[in-house]
């Protein structure tokens, strides 16, 4: 079973939109986020590697429900 796993509520957004991710959070323990853009999702390191830059945002009501 996974320990954390999530998803975004839409795959890209514009300035000005917003995201929700929705995150469950089987061990309880406190979680963290930061957004980030993708420049390249490739592991193949000879086709670039995973690459991002990251974004000023803020991530704000941030909360991971545990198990029940």
């Amino acid at each position: 079973m996974l320990q954390l796993a999530g998803y975004a509520d839409r795959l890209s957004a514009r300035p000005g939109q917003t995201l929700q991710f929705h995150v469950a959070n089987a061990t309880g323990a406190p979680v963290s986020a930061r957004v980030v853009r993708v420049v390249c999702a490739d592991p193949n390191p000879t086709i670039g590697g995973i690459q991002t830059d990251p974004v000023a945002l803020a991530v704000t009501n941030l909360a991971a429900p545990g198990p029940p």
